[in-house]
């Protein structure tokens, strides 16, 4: 498809609008018309990456939220997106003004969302980390698990960690069997079971 640039211009609009008034779903529909116009559209199925980042200290708590479609894993947003940030935050060298003065640097970040905006998107996959600023530590959860305590993070500790969740949470799922053999019960009694 051929597309000129002011069509271009009033497609971003679109989506600018949309965010703006909090409809991430239309700006997202938005986009992907775009890149479908561009021919940069890949036939792989998109994946909505969410990514929360829990700050503590004892002056003060926060989150910052990331929202991502253009990724293929979520271990790429992360890289990509995320990972950078946490050492930021949690570095020997910073005092916990500068992890303030890291943080709202990191909210302008291109994915960061409201918590709000965060709550209305559908996520496929997400991956939290809990960034605790007084002990320069942080933890990486997936699905259920977490990752022990990450001391002086690099971006490739965090990914190397991430990884390692999202495998365990892989071979969780994957080992997790029928609970009850049905051969040894009545069809009617074990589907009730199911339901629980």
């Amino acid at each position: 498809m051929k597309i000129d640039e002011y069509e271009i211009s009033d497609i971003l609009q679109e989506a600018e609008d949309a965010l703006d008034d909090g409809d991430v779903g239309t700006a997202k529909n938005k986009m992907k018309t775009l890149r479908q116009a561009l021919a940069f559209d890949s036939n792989s199925e998109e994946l909505t990456a969410g990514f929360v980042i829990d700050i503590w200290s004892p002056n003060y708590t926060d989150e910052i939220y990331f929202v991502t479609s253009r990724h293929q894993t979520i271990l790429d947003g992360l890289a990509d997106i995320v990972a950078d940030h946490i050492p930021k935050l949690v570095s020997p060298s910073y005092e916990e003004y500068e992890g303030r003065e890291a943080q709202s640097e990191i909210e302008k970040s291109n994915h960061a969302v409201s918590k709000a905006t965060y709550k209305k998107v559908d996520i496929d996959e997400e991956i939290s980390i809990h960034a605790d600023v007084y002990y320069q530590r942080c933890r990486v959860f997936y699905d259920g698990n977490q990752s022990g305590i990450i001391r002086d993070a690099t971006p490739k500790d965090i990914i190397s960690e991430a990884k390692r969740q999202i495998n365990r949470s892989r071979a969780d799922h994957e080992t997790v069997s029928d609970p009850i053999p049905h051969t040894l019960v009545d069809d009617r009694y074990y589907q009730d079971l199911t339901k629980l």
